[in-house]
């Protein structure tokens, strides 16, 4: 499902009551259709519509609030001035910087103020497009602003409230390129294993798996031993992150850069007592060596019948990741289709979309025709039918022209 800019603001749940097996049939047809995960439009390309008025207050008026002396208002301010859209809201940024600013050790600003001042500035960074450096003059502005957020950012990196930097360098990558600078307080962050919360690491360790390159493309000296380091963090999740890292960084090494790396992956996977974290590893191993191999895609395979059914679903995501060459997964993928988790069946069919596997033409008539079948399966199976077909339709095309 895709969100815009204004979802990331406000989440809604929406709670409906299940239908009976009389009328499901009817209602099978979806009134709307979900994009596949890796078709979703750039989030800065999407066109809000215009919001003049929140809460019966003008964009002018929640701008002048941002410097209210009641640090809840400014507080209330800086996370409603993201209602009025990304391009409105990045007129606010000079406000924003402003109070940022102001946090010294000896005049300490509100926590929550620093907090979701940061998180505002992240996200109307993550969506604001830079402008044209032939517009010289906003060009100008524009890094200008990057330039001190990220100068407060270093700051907010090094303050001794662990939320305050774990929302700090969650949106550090924001930044862009600038946001290198602030290499080595991430560094010491991964580090920091005694002082800080798990979490907190975890999002060092990702960060430094994006910014930790050099301006050529190069990963930077210390980046890989870094994240290396933190495959021996006691945090599962913080392991993850650490092979995500590498398998970036890795991928701009060297052969003989990567040789080592490898080798230390091969052996990690092999004492790994997680099984999460080991398939995670053997992905990592086949996307460095660029080559699908059984030793590395089976144990993958054979999580797919796992009594574990967080382990199935990783399993299936990550078997997405391995392309036509992951063709020997195939016939486990089917099966998972009619797994008892129907978000795993779900993640199947997209799965086995990604791996163009004529095998599941049949599964999706057969989940057509099933009345019995579960809502979101049937949604996906009609999905997928529809990619098939046009898919079908664009290469007959293609063939075509080609003839002529």
């Amino acid at each position: 499902m895709r969100y815009g800019f204004l979802s990331l603001v406000i989440v809604v749940l929406v709670v409906t009551a299940s239908e009976s097996q009389d009328t499901k049939k009817k209602d099978k047809e979806p009134d709307k259709k979900k994009e596949l995960p890796g078709k979703e439009k750039d989030p800065k390309t999407v066109t809000e519509p215009e919001i003049t008025e929140v809460l019966g207050k003008s964009f002018k008026e929640w701008q002048k609030e941002i410097h209210h002396a009641d640090p809840s208002k400014r507080e209330t301010a800086m996370k409603t001035i993201l209602l009025f859209g990304p391009n409105k809201a990045y007129d606010a940024v000079p406000d924003l910087l402003f109070e940022l600013k102001k946090h010294t050790a000896t005049t300490p600003v509100d926590l929550a103020v620093r907090v979701n001042g940061t998180m505002t500035l992240s996200t109307i960074f993550k969506y604001k497009m830079e402008p044209d450096p032939k517009q010289t003059k906003e060009a100008a502005i524009y890094r200008a602003q990057v330039k001190e957020a990220v100068a407060i950012y270093r700051t907010f990196l090094k303050d001794d409230q662990v939320m305050l930097r774990i929302r700090t360098v969650q949106g550090l990558a924001y930044l862009g390129p600038a946001c290198r600078d602030a290499y080595p307080e991430v560094q010491k962050m991964a580090a920091a294993k005694e002082s800080l919360t798990w979490e907190a690491r975890k999002e060092a360790v990702q960060v430094i798996g994006i910014i930790g390159f050099s301006d050529l493309g190069s990963p930077q000296p210390g980046a890989m031993g870094e994240v290396q380091k933190a495959l021996g963090d006691t945090s599962y999740q913080v392991r993850i992150a650490a092979l995500q890292s590498i398998t970036r960084l890795g991928m701009a090494a060297t052969p003989e850069q990567k040789a080592p790396i490898i080798s230390r992956l091969n052996a990690f996977v092999d004492a790994e007592p997680d099984l999460q974290v080991a398939v995670n590893a053997h992905l990592a191993i086949m996307t460095l060596e660029k080559k699908i191999t059984p030793r590395h895609l089976n144990p993958v395979i054979k999580l797919l019948k796992h009594k574990d059914s967080s382990l199935r679903l990783v399993a299936v995501q990550l078997l997405a990741a391995t392309g036509k060459d992951g063709k020997p997964a195939i016939p486990s993928l089917l099966e998972a289709v009619y797994d008892p988790e129907v978000n795993i069946g779900v993640a199947a069919i997209y799965t086995l979309l990604s791996l163009e596997a004529d095998e599941l033409i049949p599964v999706l008539k057969k989940i057509a025709k099933d009345e019995n079948a579960e809502q979101e399966l049937y949604d996906a199976a009609m999905e997928a039918t529809e990619v098939i077909e046009n898919r079908d339709k664009m290469r007959k095309e293609k063939k075509a022209k080609d003839k002529k």
